[in-house]
């Protein structure tokens, strides 16, 4: 990205984001104009999400502008936690996964406790060329 100048970055943020999949457009719409996720919020755009995958998405892309970002497009973004998904391979976690408000956490756990499927799940959120696949829990679907 260009950052010589912040109307570029806007750009080239806004550029980004119309070649990633519909729900992801939707969660940064929904985020940007909001500033926040409600619950119901999340359990629609992981519906978009599971649709999408299945190529059965009835909602097309928000429509998202040039001044989306508005003046004030230089403050920080952190991820604070990942919880409360339900359907995501087979994620479920009774507490959130939680990474403090430091520049840096460290995830571990033992075999099978889902390290992977939360890497997976931040791959695809970002639009990473190398996401994987988010499979659905067969067990905790609706």
């Amino acid at each position: 990205m260009n950052s010589s100048s912040g109307d570029s970055t806007s750009a080239d943020i806004l550029k980004w984001l119309k070649k990633q999949p519909i729900w992801i457009q939707h969660a940064a719409d929904k985020l940007i104009s909001t500033g926040q996720w409600l619950q119901e919020d999340v359990s629609q755009l992981a519906d978009y999400a599971l649709d999408e995958a299945r190529k059965d998405l009835a909602v097309s892309a928000p429509a998202l502008s040039e001044g989306i970002f508005g003046a004030a497009d230089s403050g920080d973004f952190r991820l604070n936690s990942i919880g409360e998904m339900l359907g995501i391979n087979a994620l479920n976690p009774t507490t959130p996964l939680d990474f403090g408000d430091q520049n840096m956490a460290v995830v571990y756990g033992a075999n099978g406790a889902g390290k992977s499927g939360y890497v997976r799940l931040l791959k695809q959120v970002t639009g990473s060329r190398t996401a994987g696949q988010l499979l659905e829990n067969v067990f905790d679907v609706k």
